[in-house]
Formats: structure tokens, sequence, C-alpha cells
């Protein structure tokens, strides 16, 4: 006779950005399919919200939904040296030379003062 022992779920094994543990005490599993539940991007409102070309599509070419809580996994990050800071309001501007990564002009942008 083979006897197993239950395996009652463990919180390291959701520790990603893409899956929380499931509520209630005592599950018993091994897996993420048995233990977490899924963190979609179209649950993600870290993007900048009045861009919509900042957020990516919240599903996979494949169709399937896009998994994620962070801007690097729901956000079109882009390289700073190609984002566009021409902004309606005129109140941003290119820094001489643009560093780092972003999806909105407080990222990748320097604000405008009077002088």
């Amino acid at each position: 006779e083979h006897c197993c022992k239950p395996k009652s779920c463990t919180e390291d094994i959701c520790n990603s950005t893409q899956y929380l543990p499931k509520s209630g005490m005592g599950l018993l599993g091994s897996t993420m399919q048995e233990c977490c539940n899924p963190r979609y991007c179209a649950d993600y409102d870290g993007c900048s919200a009045n861009l919509d070309e900042a957020k990516l599509p919240d599903k996979n070419k494949d169709g399937t939904p896009r998994l994620g809580s962070t801007d690097e996994e729901c956000c079109n990050v882009v390289p700073c040296s190609e984002f566009n800071c021409t902004s309606a309001d005129g109140l941003w501007t290119t820094p001489a030379e643009p560093s780092g990564h972003g999806h909105d002009f407080s990222h990748c942008c320097e604000p405008l003062f009077c002088a």
C-alpha cells in the first residue's frame, strides 16, 4: 500500500508578482495551481492613466490573460531616450541626456518651469 501525507499550501509557493495565495486556512496542495490565484494585468492600475499606449494589452497574442502586477509586466516600459516628452499642456521637456526606462512623463521627462 502506498500512502501519501497531505501537503499544506505554504506562502513561498505563491512568491511571485504573478500569483497571490488563495484565501482560507489549511488549504492542501503543493503547486501554484492548487495554492495560488493568478494576478492579472487587467487589474493593475499602476500604468499611466492618461496615456492609453502606456498599458500593454490585457491579453497575450495567444488570447490568454496577461499575468502580472508590476510596471515591467503590465506597462509599455520603453527606454526614456525613445519616449516623446512633448505634452499637450507644454509642462514637460526632454532631458539633455535621457536615461532609464519608463511609461509616462514623470519617469522620463523633466518638468518645464517658468523662467
